[in-house]
């Protein structure tokens, strides 16, 4: 993600954040989850940064499991 930050444009770090959310839930680290999508709540009506089936991020944030972890 420092990488993408370094691009200095939105969509670079949309889509940084989007995928360490991805790995993230993908094994079971909700608190992670929150973490690396933290900076992006900010950004939320920003045209492009929340984009339905792209950026996935907010669903992922906001998911309930089973674990009772809700972002």
């Amino acid at each position: 993600m420092q990488e993408a930050s370094k691009l200095g444009d939105l969509a670079s770090k949309g889509f940084s954040v989007n995928a360490a959310a991805l790995l993230a839930h993908s094994r079971r680290d909700y608190r992670e989850v929150e973490a690396v999508t933290q900076d992006l709540v900010p950004l939320i009506e920003v045209d492009g940064i929340s984009e339905p089936g792209i950026m996935n991020w907010r669903e992922l944030r906001t998911t309930k499991h089973s674990s009772g972890w809700d972002a």
